[in-house]
């Protein structure tokens, strides 16, 4: 199996958009009424907003044997306190746990130059994805109530510092098992 990252071209869209709207079904099913889910996709995956996503951001695409799997987008999110928010990061549901995710955020990191910390934000009801981001040394800033159109939604954000991101690659270790609790539990990494 060859996987390889790389950066995004118009060519992608169609497929971004339909990982996207793969995606936020099967994440969201449940959580977020159809209609929503339907309204913010159309809004924030029609081909102008794709192109200014292009433009404005990093967005690397996870390709599995050259089919595109998932992609994640990072944009700038505070100039002056170094921080970057990955806006979306969505693979089709059937190459989750694979590492993939894993390795796109790794890679983001990567091409971050001078970048302090990397923010997401999670909704709460969203066990998959905060266990995913826990497992990946994010921990949780802050709790706030949203609202997606008129739908209200908590949602958590987290932060990932370099410092901790780099610390865990140092230690060539992964994100999983006891290794990532005793870190936790000491501030120091925080």
């Amino acid at each position: 199996m060859n996987v390889t990252i790389r950066d995004m071209t118009i060519h992608d869209f169609d497929v971004v958009r339909d990982i996207a709207y793969a995606g936020w079904y099967y994440t969201y099913s449940g959580m977020i009424p159809v209609k929503l889910q339907q309204a913010f996709l159309a809004k924030h995956y029609e081909q102008k907003q794709l192109l200014r996503r292009m433009q404005h951001s990093i967005t690397l695409i996870v390709e599995e044997n050259g089919e595109a799997v998932g992609f994640a987008t990072f944009v700038v999110h505070d100039n002056v306190n170094k921080q970057v928010k990955l806006e979306a990061l969505y693979l089709y549901p059937t190459h989750w746990r694979k590492g993939y995710g894993s390795k796109l955020i790794d890679e983001g990191m990567k091409r971050l130059v001078g970048v302090e910390s990397l923010l997401v934000n999670v909704m709460a009801e969203n066990a998959v994805g905060l266990n995913f981001y826990k497992a990946n040394g994010f921990a949780q800033l802050k709790v706030s109530e949203e609202r997606l159109f008129t739908y209200p939604i908590k949602m958590i954000t987290m932060q990932l510092t370099i410092s901790r991101w780099m610390f865990y690659k140092h230690q060539n270790k992964t994100f999983q098992g006891n290794f990532v609790n005793t870190v936790e539990a000491n501030s120091n990494y925080s």
